[in-house]
């Protein structure tokens, strides 16, 4: 006779732990596949586990998948006439000039 090896799954959480990621992150990757995961839940919340023989997989596919974050471009107004500029702080500092501090 055979014997059969059982090794434990992990849950969502461990995994997240052992990847050092985010809960929902990690919600994120299994719902889009990138992580093989199994429903085990027999309600409408999700319980998941993961085989931990497919880590090595999954850590493979995930340093594949890493691309670094776009550079955030500046979303304000835009650049102002120099000019315009100078003048809208002679006003600033006209309206200062009569305001006492303390």
């Amino acid at each position: 006779m055979v014997a059969q090896q059982y090794h434990a799954f992990l849950t969502a959480k461990e995994l997240a732990r052992i990847l050092q990621c985010s809960n929902t992150k990690l919600y994120a990757w299994i719902e889009s596949g990138i992580v093989p995961a199994v429903n085990v839940s027999t309600s409408s919340k999700p319980s998941y586990r993961i085989d931990p023989l497919d880590l090595p997989s999954i850590k493979a596919k995930l340093s594949a998948a890493k691309t670094p974050a776009p550079k955030r471009k500046r979303t304000g107004l835009p650049p102002i006439d120099p000019e315009k500029r100078r003048k809208i702080r002679a006003q600033v500092n006209k309206g200062r000039r009569g305001v006492k501090s303390g």
